[in-house]
């Protein structure tokens, strides 16, 4: 039998190198993923919100602007793709569409500007704009299938890659199409604004898994390749979550339908991490053998709160290395930018408000948060991968490196070089005898001297 790697601070005291990497070792053979490390992204990253282009009366000349203000910060963060939601700008729905002459130039104009930047796209699709959907229907159900299958597949054509009637100037396909968004959610809340509006016979499970197998057939019609995922869901880690979850994945041809499981984790305590294994397992549960996906998730804290925006970098962290020890293949952080900080936000408290990577400043200017600094040192670190990912207890290895959740590790050989996963600070290694050790209150990252 192989060699399983472990740490010391489980329980272990025998020692090896290898591969120029110090670990730990028992006696059997470590673990593996099948594939590459994960994609991280952000959602909804290059967006401007509609309330604030109907108020400032926002030309197509501004409205590009603050697009490429944003792709630009994104790809500076290191981010190679994002997530385009339907319920904001530029948004891809069948009633938008309409609305627009049935013209694309919109969601083409912002697909350049992505594409600019060299990042990739999953791109949302569905009938009505995907939040707030009771808003633009009384009934979750197609009133003209006939219109709505062709713009379907005329969006999936132009935005292929395939060089048939793709939209001009298009770099590459997109990389996954969403069917619509947090179909729980809008079965269990009414709108804002509606408060006499009784969701539970609204985007039912059947109603939302008919939804989703049509759509899925008329994305495979345009492109027999896509990557088709389902709305994400808003709380699979919750009771009426892994229901509607359950429900929706009993209905006839919906477990086909995907290719990968979609699904949203938000936090509001650190504390609540193990709340990222329990969603996945019950999605994995409902949704056997298919690759789980994140596209929406993050920790919210108190707006202008130093200190928690440190918190929130560590959790960038030790949500990062959950994801590669269960073998999520893609997590997409929520968002880009912080508002500016107003004392109704700090009146607020917790909310949407401070989950961002970058924050705004009252003079209008961006500044990085921890988060963001914590970001993108993990894309460096998945992109220096090579290979499979190895999972040891909590940790992972990537390429040469040791992720080290808990903050400890220890090996037997020559010193190797210890930082703090989420900025970089050096860590210093004790040695006793032949062992060397680390111990530190947050997730280092280990690798072999140069």
């Amino acid at each position: 039998m192989g060699w399983r790697l472990r740490l010391v601070g489980a329980g272990l005291a025998a020692a090896a190198v290898a591969g120029g990497l110090p670990m730990v070792v028992d006696g059997t053979a470590p673990q593996s993923t099948s594939n590459a490390p994960l994609m991280v992204g952000i959602n909804e990253a290059v967006s401007v919100p509609l309330r604030l282009m109907i108020k400032d009366r926002m030309s197509d000349a501004t409205v590009d602007a603050h697009h490429k203000a944003d792709a630009i910060e994104t790809a500076r963060l290191g981010a190679r793709v994002v997530r385009m939601h339907s319920a904001g700008h530029p948004g891809l729905a069948y009633d938008q569409w309409l609305a627009r002459g049935r013209s694309f130039d919109v969601t083409d104009r912002w697909l350049r500007i992505v594409q600019e930047q060299g990042i990739d796209v999953v791109m949302m699709i569905s009938p009505w704009p995907g939040n707030q959907t009771a808003e633009h229907t009384k009934a979750y159900s197609l009133s003209d299938p006939d219109g709505y299958s062709a713009f379907v597949k005329a969006a999936v054509e132009r935005y292929d890659g395939d060089g048939v009637d793709d939209m001009e100037g298009l770099r590459a396909g997109v990389v996954a199409w969403e069917v619509d968004n947090e179909p729980d959610l809008k079965n269990t809340l009414p709108p804002k604004g509606q408060a006499g509006f009784d969701p539970v016979n609204f985007c039912t499970p059947t109603q939302y898994a008919d939804m989703l197998v049509k759509t899925a057939a008329w994305i495979r019609a345009a492109d027999p390749d896509a990557v088709v995922l389902n709305g994400g869901f808003f709380r699979p880690m919750t009771g009426p979550g892994k229901t509607y979850m359950e429900a929706v994945f009993r209905q006839p041809g919906t477990v086909d339908a995907i290719d990968a499981l979609n699904l949203h984790i938000y936090f509001h305590d650190p504390k609540d991490i193990d709340r990222f294994d329990a969603a996945v397992e019950a999605g994995r549960r409902y949704a056997p053998g298919k690759p789980v996906w994140i596209t929406e998730t993050s920790l919210s804290i108190e707006p202008g709160d130093a200190a928690a925006e440190v918190a929130q970098a560590e959790f960038m962290v030790q949500l990062i290395a959950r994801a590669l020890r269960l073998d999520v293949k893609a997590v997409f952080w929520h968002s880009l930018v912080d508002p500016p900080l107003s004392a109704a936000a700090r009146r607020k408290g917790p909310g949407m408000t401070a989950t961002s990577l970058l924050r705004t400043t009252e003079s209008g200017q961006l500044e990085e948060k921890p988060a963001a600094v914590a970001f993108k040192r993990m894309v460096a670190l998945l992109d220096g991968a090579k290979g499979p990912v190895e999972v040891n207890g909590t940790s992972v290895r990537l390429g040469d490196a040791w992720l080290a959740p808990d903050g400890r590790w220890s090996w037997q050989g020559p010193e190797a070089t210890v930082e703090r996963a989420r900025d970089g600070a050096p860590q210093t290694p004790t040695r006793s005898g032949e062992v060397w050790r680390v111990s530190s209150d947050a997730a280092v990252i280990i690798r072999p001297s140069r």
